[in-house]
């Protein structure tokens, strides 16, 4: 009996904070009843769909779609030489990573109604799959770049999840299951090689709903050098195979069935199983026995490859072939028709017709929002198929309550897509209802749900609605600072919609936010306290202390979600603000001061101080070390890193690193003497209560004596300059120390040693422009130099 688990379980299984999906055929109304309401309650923020144009253009004449665009994105993929075609869905969140590749679409059929595989894939017991899959979005990624394959613009969520599914490669594990997809070459040739490594293929038996013919098969089972063939048979399927047609190309083929097909649903599975001489490998997924799913490149698919035992049967047993001509049918036409995609920014909407001749030229244009239908200015389109609309008060934003398309037309024709509101959107993902909540009262619909919920976001947030245009407060860490102005009430009444939300999104930037969500909110401390006196410092531990403290209970101790809750908005405050002013040091210290505060008084202190202190170091450290004299920042800097050391000794030579790219060089010893901690200064006391002087002093010795990988960089260009002599390298640098040994003594040319100019995730050899390999990609990380495939030595002298 095979294990049963559909998509939906794996929903419900966990909790997830970003969702991922691909699919080719697409049913947004079945999305929205189903995926979409299990991954709110699964706690989903990020969530975003990759679909075939076909699919994305079937969804465009569903009735009650109402979310797309607002609370998750659709982009619409096109491939030149055939179609996208894998199921993928990756979730990640507080329980994991997980994923699951499919047979089944995004639909109704392919969610239950069919018959389908799945996989799940564990990080754990899959770690391989995962690299494999990381590698998937990173070459789609690269694709969309280079313009292979067509799509409005490469989401962010690809690069979050390539990121996740990478780290969680590195789990330890079983590493026999791979994903097989098309960016690594045709899947017959991969499947052979696999074969290959088990002692060669004896047998295949191929589960599929489309055929195209019998030349898949037949190529096949050549690839895999492999006589015996067999193909399922089942009681309903889109296309049967014909056994005779592949019989008079010399690959005849044995019909067999299977139990665990006997369904009278619809056959909409894909499984190749090649029985080898040392072990059977299954292989199921996206991929068709057709030639643009196995024998070619043309579709991107994805496939699972398992090495499976008996354990994993499936009772072949020889049947009768049924005729071609019963299949169901229902294979789309992968080429689709027209449509555009389109995003709003708040300023412009941008896009692109696909699937037009001749595109350029003037079109009309038109909003659709349910019973909203508003006429835009004509717009001009480009050979391309890309435009650009400024709608600007035109657009009636604040009746845009449900999803929205955009129609162009000429020539009696209309072109549509779905418009994403990319601010929106972002602010969702960060904060989701509330967000959503404040797009719609700034849009003008006061509703009272809403307005109680923005309240009740204030409430749990007290310093998120400070005045922008702060004061200077001081910053010296010598004890609580008084408060310029006492407390911030908001009434009910001062709630009332803007004169152009569109205009007050758009330039929501100015007022201080990075992040989507801090734009909108940004936009919403103007709306609701625009009349605001000006001057406001941020709050130190003491202010906050009077708006929280009564709320804690009668012990006192600030719970938990409360304080995560202040410290985030604070922080986002003070993120917004250039690095390179003198408010944002200021603001960063009184953040500092207030999470070691508020840690103190909570009800998780240890692990509240342990995770806000590695976020705050995080949000400063791009700030660098003050021009002249030291200032508050580098004190509080150099604290926190000696706080670190004095937890985990082990941690110094990452502190090291660290203070090295604060100080963009080697650190002056002036310099830490004159920002040594001392122990009777408040923040060092909340740092660590118990450590004297000489234990502090003992911290920052033991950081700045460790060596770092960029003190190995940075001798071996001076060496190479003749100012200096060689480092010793670690031993795991051998190759690349002997090159360097030959490059100082006159033995091999300069030109075989590069250096960096900036980083990158992705760094390729100067000669060949090749990515490194995984393992020279992880040496460079690590020790800031490895040897590329030209035998050049790559170096790695940034600081940042």
């Amino acid at each position: 009996m095979l294990p049963q688990v559909s998509p939906y379980d794996v929903l419900c299984a966990g909790r997830w904070r970003t969702a991922l999906l691909t699919t080719f055929s697409l049913s947004l109304s079945f999305f929205e009843a189903v995926p979409l309401h299990a991954l709110r309650k699964a706690g989903a923020q990020d969530i975003g769909i990759l679909a075939d144009m076909t699919g994305y253009q079937a969804s465009l004449a569903e009735a009650g779609v109402s979310d797309v665009g607002r609370t998750y994105d659709l982009v619409p993929v096109k491939v030149a030489s055939g179609c996208f075609h894998p199921k993928i869905m990756i979730l990640d969140g507080v329980d994991g990573l997980r994923a699951t590749v499919s047979s089944g679409n995004l639909t109704f059929g392919g969610w239950g109604h069919n018959v389908e595989t799945l996989d799940l894939l564990v990080p754990t017991q899959a770690p391989r799959a995962f690299a494999d899959l990381a590698d998937f979005l990173e070459y789609l990624a690269l694709y969309v770049e280079e313009g292979r394959i067509i799509a409005p613009e490469r989401p962010t969520i690809i690069g979050t999840m390539a990121e996740a599914c990478r780290k969680a490669s590195r789990a330890g594990g079983d590493g026999s299951t791979r994903l097989i997809h098309t960016f690594d070459g045709p899947i017959v040739t991969q499947l052979a090689a696999h074969a290959d490594a088990l002692g060669g293929a004896e047998a295949v038996t191929v589960v599929s709903p489309f055929f195209g013919g019998p030349d898949a098969v037949r190529t096949l089972a050549a690839a895999l050098g492999c006589g015996r063939i067999r193909v399922a048979v089942t009681g309903k399927a889109p296309e049967f195979f014909d056994f005779a047609a592949a019989k008079a190309l010399g690959a005849p083929a044995d019909p067999v069935r299977s139990d665990a097909f006997s369904s009278t649903a619809l056959l909409h599975a894909k499984i190749i199983e090649v029985t080898c001489r040392h072990g059977r490998l299954v292989l199921s997924g996206s991929a068709n026995a057709t030639r643009p799913a196995l024998v070619t490149s043309d579709n991107v698919e994805a496939s699972v490859l398992r090495m499976v035992d008996d354990r994993l049967t499936f009772g072949w047993a020889p049947t009768d072939a049924r005729d071609p001509s019963e299949g169901e049918g229902g294979d789309p036409d992968p080429t689709g028709g027209s449509c555009l995609s389109a995003r709003f920014d708040g300023g412009a909407i941008k896009g692109r017709l696909f699937g037009r001749a001749g595109p350029a030229g003037t079109w009309e244009a038109r909003i659709v929002s349910g019973a909203v239908h508003a006429t835009l200015a004509p717009v001009s389109v480009g050979p391309d198929g890309s435009f650009e609309i400024r709608p600007g008060a035109a657009l009636p934003i604040r009746n845009l309550v449900r999803s929205t398309q955009l129609v162009l037309t000429r020539d009696a024709s209309d072109v549509r897509g779905w418009v994403v509101f990319d601010q929106i959107l972002g602010a969702v993902r960060e904060r989701g209802p509330v967000a959503e909540a404040m797009i719609r009262t700034l849009a003008g619909a006061e509703e009272p749900d809403d307005l109680a919920v923005i309240l009740s976001f204030i409430v749990a947030n007290p310093g998120a609605f400070l005045e922008e245009d702060v004061g200077a407060p001081a910053t010296t860490g010598a004890g609580p600072r008084s408060p310029d102005e006492g407390t911030v009430t908001v009434e009910l009444a001062s709630l009332r919609p803007v004169s152009s939300s569109t205009d007050e999104l758009a330039t929501a930037a100015l007022l201080g936010g990075t992040t989507a969500f801090e734009r909108l909110l940004a936009s919403m401390r103007r709306f609701v306290r625009e009349a605001a006196p000006s001057g406001r410092a941020l709050p130190d531990a003491g202010d906050v202390d009077d708006a929280v403290r009564g709320e804690a209970g009668d012990s006192g101790a600030l719970p938990r979600w409360r304080v995560d809750e202040v410290v985030k908005a604070l922080a986002a405050f003070v993120g917004a603000l250039p690095t390179e002013r003198g408010d944002f040091r200021r603001h960063a210290v009184s953040l500092l001061d207030f999470i070691l505060f508020a840690a103190e008084r909570s009800t998780d202190p240890d692990d509240l101080k342990a995770d806000h202190l590695r976020r705050w170091i995080g949000l400063v450290r791009g700030a660098g070390a003050a021009p002249g004299e030291p200032d508050v920042l580098d004190r509080a800097f150099v604290a926190v890193l000696a706080a670190k050391v004095l937890a985990d000794p082990l941690q110094a030579g990452r502190a090291h690193s660290w203070l090295q790219a604060w100080c963009h060089g080697p650190i002056d010893q002036a310099w830490v003497e004159a920002l040594m901690p001392s122990s009777t200064g408040i923040r060092e006391r909340r740092l660590d209560g118990e450590a004297d002087d000489e234990a502090w002093r003992e911290a920052v010795r033991r950081t700045v004596s460790t060596r770092t990988a960029w003190m190995d960089v940075h001798e071996i260009r001076q060496a190479l300059a003749g100012l200096g002599p060689m480092p010793v390298l670690p031993v795991a640098l051998a190759a690349e120390a002997a090159v360097l040994r030959q490059v100082a003594a006159g033995r091999a040319k300069p030109e075989r040693v590069v250096a960096l100019a900036v980083r990158t995730d992705k760094p390729a050899c100067p000669r060949c422009y090749m990515n490194l390999p995984v393992i020279a990609r992880e040496r460079l990380r690590e020790h800031r130099v490895s040897l590329t495939c030209c035998d050049l030595v790559l170096l790695d002298p940034v600081l940042e």
